[in-house]
């Protein structure tokens, strides 16, 4: 499409394609086209919602934790929960430190994931997200597991009893909380 490299939302274009790249196991798709969508911010100006720079750094996340650099997750869920956070996304933001707690945890940093997933969930619940809320105490569970796991199960218990009450699939409604936030 001529032009199209000019408009407002290639960055984010790409990005999206990073991200689903992400998600299916696309590690090489995945960077050229993160490393292209922020090539493409820097000449074009970051949108307002800072929309592709979030789903770049949550797109480098997938695929940290998919290859197990569990660090280097952390710190890009935790860029991509700020970048939420600062455009006033906070239901996006909460879900995105559950990822950040989750990948902490496999790092071996249990008080890490411990505050992050409380952060995430008190986040979650100042917007009112169940599914962030969700996220946030299964991650929360899974941080406390060996330090108080009368806690966790409890934590896991009212996970599931939230959800429980869910009359929607999870996913659309985080994607939802995306464009009306």
């Amino acid at each position: 499409l001529s032009g199209a490299t000019e408009h407002r939302m290639y960055p984010y274009a790409l990005a999206t394609i990073a991200y689903r790249a992400a998600e299916l196991g696309d590690l090489e798709t995945t960077e050229s086209r993160c490393a292209q969508a922020m090539a493409a911010i820097e000449r074009l100006g970051a949108e307002p919602d800072r929309i592709a720079e979030l789903t770049v750094a949550t797109a480098r996340g997938i695929v940290a934790r998919s290859l197990g650099t569990y660090d280097v997750a952390v710190t890009e869920f935790l860029r991509a929960a700020e970048i939420a956070r600062s455009v006033g996304r906070l239901g996006v933001a909460g879900a995105l430190l559950s990822s950040a707690s989750d990948a902490s945890t496999n790092a071996g940093d249990a008080d890490a994931a411990i505050t992050i997933a409380t952060e995430g969930l008190a986040l979650a619940r100042q917007a009112g997200l169940p599914t962030a809320i969700t996220l946030n105490l299964t991650a929360l569970a899974g941080a406390l597991t060996d330090q108080d796991p009368i806690r966790a199960q409890a934590l896991l218990r009212e996970s599931r009893e939230l959800r429980a009450t869910f009359d929607y699939e999870g996913w659309v409604e985080l994607h939802r909380a995306r464009s009306e936030e």
